[in-house]
């Protein structure tokens, strides 16, 4: 990983400043009388202190992952596995990747609604072909788990399936090489060699004879692969991961039989659609407001803030009462919002006290 190079500013000696006076003073024309020469005096934010404790490396800032249309349905919730209150599709899509409960926000049309973000149901994926361990290319459709932010880096961690044992590996890569929506980028999936098979646990290595960076784990069936070629000892072999990952690296020729000709491997990018929910406003009297509005939705005892309409987006408000007096409930009139299966929309609120900054929309 190339490391950042620093340069450190080294106070001048005090023996160089009196040098220097001394040289200067046997050779001006005549002599003259001169204040004398101030000590260098180096600051105590100039002086090294080995007892000082070392300053902490300034925190990088959170990896966020941008789609600007999400192809996935995200179910809208107030809390990590709650009641889905609706359904919300093809909006644009902000994630910040952080050890605390991420939430997932969702931008369309003037509004914006966060939800507690749902890993399983919404994974990261690759967007360019990456190496992991410069042995394992993830394709399109698979996943990978965030870990943690080293150094500018994310660390993410990938779990095979049975066809390579489950095993797991973790490495490092660059936040703009993740994504959520499905990407679509070639991958090199015919590889040209002799069928084979790797037997217990395989220790797998990115060059001949180094260290290796993933070991196969033993399993009731032997791993299908494909040998590449052969250094010494060693041999380098494909193996596929079914449909999520092309595994390419160098293996001691201990592991390697010889297997069975199936054909060699086939995957291609997939990627995914969306769809749109609409209900035609008749007679509807908009209003917009001159500032944004926190959004609120009803849920339990007391509402739960759920996100903003900004400034100048018509939405209209209900004469329905709503449970808390503080708030007036309104209709948000976006087609990206659906209701769930048998359930209408939830009951979105804002400020009451707020309202009477907002005007009228006239029809066009």
């Amino acid at each position: 990983m190339p490391m950042s190079s620093h340069s450190t500013l080294r106070a001048p000696r005090p023996w160089a400043a009196f040098a220097f006076a001394f040289a200067f003073s046997h050779t001006a024309c005549a002599p003259a009388e001169r204040p004398p020469a101030r000590p260098l005096v180096i600051s105590p934010q100039q002086a090294p202190d080995r007892d000082a404790p070392e300053r902490p490396a300034r925190a990088s800032r959170p990896c966020t992952i941008r789609e600007a249309s999400l192809n996935d349905v995200v179910r809208f919730r107030t809390r990590p596995k709650g009641t889905v209150l609706a359904e919300l599709v093809d909006a644009a899509a902000h994630l910040e990747l952080t050890e605390s409960s991420p939430r997932l926000e969702l931008s369309k049309g003037g509004v914006v609604l966060w939800t507690p973000y749902d890993r399983a149901e919404h994974p990261l994926r690759f967007q360019r072909p990456v190496a992991l361990a410069e042995v394992l290319t993830l394709a399109p459709g698979a996943s990978v788990e965030w870990v943690e932010q080293r150094g500018g880096l994310e660390l993410v961690r990938y779990t095979a399936t049975e066809a390579l044992h489950g095993a797991a590996l973790e490495a490092e890569v660059a936040c703009d090489a993740l994504g959520l929506n499905l990407a679509d980028f070639p991958m090199d999936w015919d590889p040209d060699g002799e069928p084979c098979t790797l037997e217990d646990a395989t220790p797998v290595s990115a060059s001949a004879g180094t260290p290796p960076v993933l070991t196969l784990p033993p399993g009731d069936e032997p791993i299908t692969c494909v040998e590449l070629e052969r250094s010494g000892d060693f041999v380098r072999i494909a193996a596929a991961d079914m449909n999520e990952a092309m595994l390419t690296g160098w293996v001691p020729s201990r592991f390697v039989s010889e297997g069975e000709d199936y054909g060699g491997f086939g995957l291609r990018g997939i990627g995914g659609g969306g769809r749109a929910y609409g209900r035609v406003p008749l007679n509807v009297d908009f209003v917009a407001c001159p500032d944004d509005l926190r959004l609120f939705v009803e849920a339990g005892e007391a509402p739960v803030e759920v996100g903003v309409v900004r400034r100048g987006t018509p939405f209209q408000v209900l004469k329905d009462q709503a449970s808390d007096p503080r708030f007036s409930r309104v209709d948000l009139w976006q087609t990206w919002i659906w209701p769930t299966s048998g359930q209408s929309l939830p009951h979105f609120q804002v400020d009451t006290s707020r309202l009477h900054e907002c005007r009228p929309v006239a029809e066009e």
